[in-house]
């Protein structure tokens, strides 16, 4: 890394590497740091090291964070992923190594590492790649190897700090970091946010992420989002009142409408307030089916809204009544659901489209 060495020497002090709340490392510098890393480990560390985790090994781990205070931004708290770091980039180095040997590289170090490999490592490592023991582990570990790849990410070198990192600025969240299954199913979704995987799919289903509708107590549809139906799950490190689920808001439906639980502290108390945060919703008020859930767009100078159908506009002053039910006359949403129909809350009036199917885009009159 001829430009690290070359930063670090011409600004005269560490380059400075950000962290996130987990220890990773985030933020421009984030990629080069981590290979880095690989680079001193491939330098300073044998290739015949058995066990990373051996104590004989603290030397040269020594030797390594030595360099990688001198040249970045570090402290204690961070040598931990900075060792386990090293460890990976050890073993990757190596199995790129075995594989060299296999096709036939067996005299001398494979080209362009015989300034970092001696002769008589070089001959270690290829007796340990014909030792029966050995080939036995990595066999072993190719099976392992190919289980993973049937569920393979889609952010590459990119690495999930840095997709973390992304998602959290992109929605503006309120949390800190996301939940580990949280980035492993986003780690998995194209563009659309969908996969083709089958894999991915049986897995996402099973860790309990599904997309679901939102109540208030009354039974209207108020929000939609993914709920997390995870065994001992938590919210903000702290356990979930009884009966309720952890859920996220992705798309609000009403904006103003209040919160089962309101977050005081963190100032979360509506709807809007909690797009994208991670809040508790009780399960009776949670539905998972999937059906239309228009969002009206009030006009704010009539402060009123319209929907559009195939027959006509219709509004709380232009219907006079005609789809007006009061208020103690209510239909419950599922019931609706299940005939084919949809309730539509306008300000204090309901408007009953005769079929979901009728339901265009929403907008001002």
């Amino acid at each position: 890394m001829r430009s690290v060495i070359l930063e670090r020497s011409r600004n005269n002090r560490p380059i400075l590497v950000e962290w996130n709340p987990k220890g990773q490392p985030i933020g421009k510098n984030a990629s080069r740091f981590n290979s880095y890393i690989g680079v001193v480990t491939k330098r300073d560390a044998s290739i015949n090291i058995d066990d990373w985790r051996d104590e004989e090994n603290k030397e040269v781990k020594e030797e390594i964070w030595q360099d990688i205070v001198h040249t970045w931004t570090v402290d204690e708290s961070n040598k931990a992923y900075v060792l386990s770091k090293a460890g990976i980039a050890l073993n990757r180095f190596r199995h790129m190594l075995t594989e060299e040997v296999r096709n036939g590289c067996v005299d001398e170090p494979p080209e362009g590492y015989a300034d970092i490999i001696t002769k008589e490592e070089w001959v270690d490592f290829v007796a340990r790649c014909n030792d029966p023991t050995f080939m036995e582990l990595s066999a072993a570990n190719k099976v392992r190897g190919s289980k993973a790849a049937e569920c393979p990410s889609r952010i590459s070198r990119k690495g999930y700090a840095k997709l973390e990192q992304e998602i959290l600025e992109k929605t503006q969240s309120k949390e800190a970091w996301l939940p580990r299954h949280e980035l492993f199913r986003v780690a998995r979704l194209d563009k659309t946010g969908h996969t083709n995987n089958p894999k991915a799919r049986e897995i996402i289903g099973d860790i309990g992420i599904n997309p679901c509708v939102l109540l208030d107590k009354h039974g209207h549809a108020i929000a939609k989002g993914n709920m997390y139906n995870l065994e001992g799950d938590t919210l903000h490190g702290k356990e979930l009142p009884p009966n309720h689920l952890r859920v996220v808001i992705n798309y609000p439906i009403d904006e103003n409408a209040s919160l089962p639980i309101e977050d005081e502290m963190e100032n979360i108390v509506t709807v809007g307030d909690a797009v994208n945060a991670s809040i508790a919703w009780p399960i009776n008020l949670i539905s998972n089916e999937d059906r239309p859930m228009p969002n009206p767009i009030c006009n704010p100078k009539k402060k009123e809204a319209s929907w559009h159908t195939n027959e006509s506009i219709i509004s709380p002053k232009k219907n006079k009544g005609k789809a007006k039910i009061q208020m103690d006359q209510q239909p419950n949403q599922k019931d609706l659901a299940a005939k084919g129909m949809c309730a539509i809350n306008v300000g204090q009036d309901r408007i009953i489209l005769k079929s979901e199917d009728e339901i265009k885009t929403p907008f001002c009159s």
